[in-house]
Order: structure tokens, then C-alpha cells, then sequence
């Protein structure tokens, strides 16, 4: 009777322990995931805010070369910024 006991205990242990870990890998992945498209997200904003740095420096060299030569070509960069 005691070992039938035991080894009911021990089962259930066993499926408590095997439920907690498939829930714990379970929240792990879902956290994965949402990092990722974080990053992902990230990522894209950090590319757009180059390209955005470009035209303005774009726009800069364009007019700093305007405003010394006068000449309306070096106007082209800051106008397509």
C-alpha cells in the first residue's frame, strides 16, 4: 500500500513537473518571438533614420555650397530633401 503510494506521489510530481516545464517553454517562446519582431522593428527605424540622416546632410552640403558660390546647382540636394 505504501509503495502504490509512493509511486502515485511520484507520478504526479513527475506530470506537475512535466506540465510546468511545457508551460515555462511555452511563455520562452511567445517571449522570443515578441523580442524579435522588436528587433525586427528596430531594425527598420534605424535604417530609415539613416537614410534620413543622408538627405539632411545632403540638404546641408548643398546649401552650405550655395550660400558660398551663389550658384543655383548647389541648391539640387537641399531641394529633393
Amino acid at each position: 500500500m505504501a509503495a502504490e503510494c509512493s509511486a502515485l506521489v511520484g507520478l504526479l510530481a513527475a506530470i506537475v513537473f512535466f506540465v510546468a516545464s511545457a508551460a515555462l517553454s511555452f511563455f520562452t517562446v511567445q517571449n522570443i518571438r515578441d523580442n524579435s519582431a522588436r528587433v525586427t522593428q528596430t531594425h527598420s527605424l534605424i535604417v530609415a533614420l539613416d537614410l534620413l540622416l543622408i538627405d539632411l546632410q545632403d540638404a546641408e552640403t548643398g546649401l552650405r555650397g550655395y550660400l558660398l558660390t551663389g550658384d543655383d546647382e548647389y541648391l539640387e540636394p537641399y531641394n529633393r530633401a
